[in-house]
């Protein structure tokens, strides 16, 4: 935790995740207190169960653009890229592949593009979704895959 603040780690002690972690080793210089943690304590203290809940009920939008589902290592790979949705989940339905958001565009990747994103394609989430991030056949699924992957972006920082 950067600011060291024993209100904020007696803030974290309320996760089960930190709940067995001691005052002074929240505010240690090598605690292992990350983004996630605050995001789900900023949920958690306005009455929901999840960051990914409190964001779906504060922003009606669709919430797929919310996770970065883009790497500048997918660059070399040829992808199908699309300005509208509709575009891309026709291609999609006709050659298969992962259907992934780009600001305001829609791509769709390999199994390839997947693993350079850090998740497996071989996640069965993927074929509860529809392997389509943007409208997923399953929001439990796709929060699992979110979730997977914002632990992945949060582990660079």
């Amino acid at each position: 935790m950067r600011s060291g603040s024993i209100a904020a780690a007696e803030r974290f002690q309320t996760l089960r995740s930190l709940a067995d972690r001691s005052v002074t080793e929240l505010t240690s210089a090598d605690s292992t207190v990350r983004l996630k943690h605050a995001l789900a304590v900023v949920a958690m203290e306005s009455g929901y169960g999840s960051w990914l809940d409190l964001k779906r009920a504060k922003d009606p939008a669709p919430e797929a653009t919310s996770v970065t589902m883009y790497t500048s290592a997918m660059s070399d790979m040829l992808n199908a890229w699309f300005t509208d949705y509709e575009s891309a989940c026709a291609a999609h339905q006709r050659h298969g592949g992962f259907l992934l958001p780009f600001k305001s565009q829609y791509f769709i990747c390999s199994g390839e593009g997947i693993r350079l994103l850090g998740l497996d394609p071989a996640d069965a989430d993927w074929k509860a979704i529809g392997h389509d991030w943007i409208r997923p056949a399953d929001s439990t699924a796709w929060e699992r895959l979110a979730q997977k992957r914002l632990d992945l972006i949060d582990s660079e920082k």
